[in-house]
């Protein structure tokens, strides 16, 4: 006996079914709506070390102040995006100067005296408040210093109207 199969060249054309296409688009989708979550998650996350980072650098300056037993300065350069440490003895030395890195940066230094300056006491405590504000492009956290106590505080990460 002779069997001869029969095939039919109706679906071997070489397209892709209506499911295939489908599935495609829901993974490309997906994959899409993690990297987007992800990279939002990211930019928070760069933006609390950053504030993390000032904190640390403030809690470093009370500690130096009352060590050392003079006063000790946290000086902001908010257009160019760094803090410097400073010895306030003589002629002012620098004992650290730290970089904000991209995509964070310093956005607005708030302090009674206006110079974007916080002012350790050698008692460890600050002449006067300040808040400092830092940035990412969607979000924002604040950072403030309490006027008796020195004591540091981060604030809420909040995302930005229109972001």
């Amino acid at each position: 006996m002779n069997y001869t199969l029969i095939t039919s060249n109706r679906f071997n054309d070489g397209g892709f079914t209506f499911v295939e296409v489908i599935v495609y688009l829901a993974i490309t989708l997906a994959m899409y709506s993690i990297m987007n979550i992800g990279l939002g998650s990211l930019e928070k996350r760069k933006l609390y070390l950053e504030a993390k980072e000032v904190k640390l650098a403030l809690n470093e300056a009370q500690d130096l102040a009352m060590l050392k037993g003079n006063n000790v300065l946290v000086r902001f350069n908010v257009s160019d995006n760094f803090y410097t440490i400073i010895d306030d003895v003589g002629d002012y030395e620098t004992l650290r100067m730290i970089v904000v890195k991209d995509p964070v940066y310093i956005k607005l230094v708030n302090t009674s005296s206006n110079n974007r300056t916080v002012h350790y006491t050698y008692r460890g405590t600050v002449s006067s408040g300040a808040t400092i504000q830092m940035q990412t492009p969607r979000y924002s956290i604040d950072i403030t210093v309490s006027v008796a106590t020195g004591r540091v505080k981060i604030g809420e990460i909040i995302k930005k109207k229109g972001t």
